[in-house]
């Protein structure tokens, strides 16, 4: 009690497609009774389609293999609407990359970020995800998965 931590939540969508939702419990030392939540999504397939902000590509895939390294990669962030946004990481716990987003992202534009592996941890495999908040009239928030794998010799 009176201390705090970041929690991941993740579901297995299958192949749903639409909203959807879960009902997570969190147990703590804080009391007896479990806090119930409810966590919501919307799972579509053409990610441009689902928000007035979106991110290309949807992926970030860092790697090495024995005649190449990949150990930075640019992203695009698309501002479809007619307002413009201040971008901010939310959460990217990965301590092994560092992000850098764009700070304002005009109405119907593009801007650049970009994912760097940090050289001390080239030979630390690691998947999670980024996620960045665009702040403004109708704020909301996107969601990259990031992954950096050793292919070939020596590869864990």
């Amino acid at each position: 009690p009176g201390d705090s931590m970041k929690v991941g939540i993740f579901w297995n969508l299958k192949n749903q497609i639409g909203k959807t939702g879960r009902y997570p419990y969190i147990l703590s030392n804080a009391g007896t009774d479990p806090l119930n939540l409810f966590l919501t999504a919307s799972v579509v397939t053409e990610m441009d389609k689902a928000v007035p902000v979106s991110a290309k590509p949807f992926k970030l895939e860092l790697a090495t293999t024995p005649t190449a390294t990949i150990d930075s990669i640019d992203f695009v962030l698309t501002n479809r609407s007619d307002r413009d946004y201040t971008c901010m990481v939310v959460s990217f716990p990965i301590e092994q990359g560092e992000v850098v987003v764009p700070e304002r992202l005009k109405a119907k534009s593009e801007a650049r970020g970009f994912i760097r592996l940090k050289p001390e941890y080239a030979d630390t495999e690691f998947k999670g995800s980024l996620t960045i908040a665009y702040l403004g009239s109708q704020p909301g928030r996107i969601s990259i998965p990031v992954r950096f794998q050793k292919y070939g010799a020596g590869a864990k």
